[in-house]
């Protein structure tokens, strides 16, 4: 099973080096540490996100997403201003070796540098980066106001909010146990080499994370106790309760409390409630077909020997399909 958890100090040493350079972007600085912001806006923080912000790196993928957090940008309307502004960026990655001068701190090599609708990707080596503004909400300390302010955007404008609380996002992960971390990488690991579909079928890593943290804490509610409880454990009740998708359901108030919930009700099963933003239902955000995922993860917990594949087990798998299709009928208007 530990195989699934191939991650190299030495590697992540060499990783927090090039995130450190390339973070430097947003405040490059000369021999005399003058500020020379080549940004269009003011940066005041930059924050760090992905495997990497979240201590849950493996060596099939390496990934970092630098928040450049900043009062200068809008609060709203990112659907209006962000895309044109992350082609801007792109451009000025693409242009920095040509730019920068010889008293200037040199980035690393850059190669794919592209841009989406709301963040500039990029590699350099075998560390995907992903540079993402965002408004800064830091002087919202309970989120009250970040939360109001979504409240009022309509509901397929909630996403454009995902990076807002990016730091309570990654804390919440990187405190866990050492045991849910590890077991988290093992499943992104096994992700990263499943021939998925299309991207619509691949689930993302905050909503693998917040599944296997949902698993360990079912088991706890259950009366387990958390010395008894391994990674082999976690994946049993993972396979288990993605089967039975159409009653899962994980919810934390980590970061904001009950009254949320009310504010953004989520009746439809899944639910995996984003501890850091309530708004974000994770199992729709980061998965927006379920058909190909619960198949290709039971088949795997039964090639590593964590499920076992008897006819009991077999027979329990078609009373869950059987039981998500009439879900699906019943719920159709």
């Amino acid at each position: 099973l530990f195989e699934y958890l191939p991650y190299s100090e030495n590697h992540g040493e060499n990783i927090e080096s090039t995130c450190a350079r390339v973070s430097t972007v947003a405040f490059w600085r000369d021999s005399n540490s003058q500020t020379q912001e080549r940004f269009p806006f003011r940066v005041s923080r930059v924050a760090r996100s992905g495997s990497l912000g979240q201590d849950t790196a493996c060596v099939s993928r390496v990934d970092v997403d630098l928040v450049i957090y900043s009062r200068d940008l809008p609060k709203t309307g990112q659907e209006r201003w962000l895309p044109s502004l992350v082609t801007a960026l792109a451009t000025l990655f693409r242009e920095a070796p040509k730019v920068l001068t010889k008293t200037e701190i040199p980035l690393p090599s850059l190669t794919n540098v592209t841009g989406t609708q709301y963040s500039v990707q990029m590699s350099c080596g075998d560390l995907d980066i992903d540079i993402i503004p965002c408004y800064d909400w830091s002087n919202d300390y309970d989120s009250s106001a970040l939360f109001n302010e979504i409240h009022l955007q309509p509901a397929a404008h909630h996403w454009w909010f995902s990076a807002a609380n990016a730091e309570k996002e990654s804390d919440f992960i990187r405190k866990q146990p050492t045991k849910i971390k590890e077991t988290i990488r093992m499943v992104k690991h096994w992700r990263n080499g499943v021939l998925w579909k299309d991207q619509f079928h691949r689930p993302n890593s905050i909503l693998l994370s917040l599944l296997v943290i949902g698993c360990h804490d079912n088991l706890l509610r259950r009366g387990v106790s958390s010395l008894l409880i391994t990674p082999e454990s976690i994946l049993q009740k993972l396979a288990e309760l993605i089967q039975k998708k159409h009653e899962l359901r994980f919810e934390w108030t980590t970061y904001h409390n009950e009254s949320y919930k009310t504010m953004f009700p989520m009746k439809s099963c899944p639910v995996v409630r984003n501890p850091s933003n309530p708004s974000d239902n994770v199992a729709e955000s980061g998965l927006q077909n379920w058909t190909q995922f619960p198949g290709e993860f039971t088949r795997w917990t039964h090639f590593i020997g964590i499920v076992k594949s008897d006819s009991t087990g077999k027979l329990a798998l078609k009373q869950a399909k059987v039981q998500n299709k009439v879900h699906r009928l019943m719920s159709e208007p």
